[in-house]
């Protein structure tokens, strides 16, 4: 619920943002935590299918179709690195800071990773794809570290929120929509049909 109001409260809405507070009105396990609602935008309404779709894989164990999913909204959005490709590095990193606290395989979540861009033409000379390729191995920004931590560890909701603000900061779009992939990472890591797979 701290990263629903915090994406309210100081996101940019242009990416990503409105998805994390629909997308359970179709995946029945991600029901947000509050009542907030944004708006799509055209970017969110052109990809929300898509997501929805990948989400949907993922959560089913849907191996097969997963990395197909991510050819299919990889590269897309505003910003200079595009919102989707900030979203799946949020949605990377999460997975393996969650695995490692749920004491899971990490070669297991790394690999899992590894497969959801094995079908992309990584370009590691292109911004986007480098942090991609880093992200799905666990190294990734100081702000974005410091958010999972937080809301792993931090006692203080106080603190936690400052963590939020800090991550939503970087880049101009980037932020808000790694946040977002952090937060759908972080909810369906949570699931215990998801986690078995890397036990």
């Amino acid at each position: 619920s701290l990263i629903e109001e915090g994406v309210y409260k100081h996101g940019k809405y242009e990416g990503f943002a409105p998805l994390i507070y629909n997308i359970g009105d179709y995946i029945e396990e991600l029901k947000s935590f509050t009542d907030l609602k944004i708006h799509n935008n055209l970017y969110s309404s052109f990809i929300s299918e898509r997501i929805i779709e990948f989400v949907f894989d993922v959560v089913n164990n849907d191996i097969d179709h997963i990395s197909k999913d991510v050819c299919q909204f990889i590269g897309f959005g505003p910003g200079i690195t595009p919102s989707s490709d900030d979203f799946l590095c949020g949605f990377m990193i999460a997975l393996i800071y969650l695995g490692k606290y749920y004491d899971l395989d990490l070669s297991k979540v790394c690999k899992f990773n590894e497969d959801l861009i094995s079908q992309i033409d990584l370009d590691k000379k292109l911004m986007s794809h480098n942090l991609l390729f880093h992200y799905s191995k666990g190294d990734s920004q100081k702000m974005i570290k410091n958010l999972i931590n937080s809301l792993i560890y931090e006692p203080t909701r106080e603190e936690t929120c400052k963590h939020i603000r800090e991550a939503i900061s970087f880049g101009d779009i980037s932020g808000t929509d790694m946040v977002c992939g952090v937060y759908i990472g972080t909810r369906i890591i949570r699931l215990d049909s998801f986690k078995k797979n890397f036990i």
